[in-house]
């Protein structure tokens, strides 16, 4: 969650906000060695099975509005 909101850790949970040095001090996360970002294609390739729930959701969501 701490990765989703882009805060430490620390400051999460305990609410201790991290000070300039320690911002500064702060690494950057990189990817393991040979790993590289997955693009949108990547992504759809492995996921392609996602569509079928999203469909049904866009579905449901037109039904419920013909009422």
């Amino acid at each position: 969650m701490a990765n989703l909101l882009q805060v430490d850790l620390n400051e999460l949970v305990a609410g201790q906000v991290p000070t300039a040095s320690e911002q500064k001090a702060e690494t950057r996360t990189t990817l393991p060695e040979g790993q590289r970002p997955m693009n949108s294609w990547e992504f759809l390739d492995k996921n392609w099975w996602m569509i079928f729930p999203l469909l049904v959701a866009l579905g449901w969501v037109v039904a419920m509005f013909q009422h």
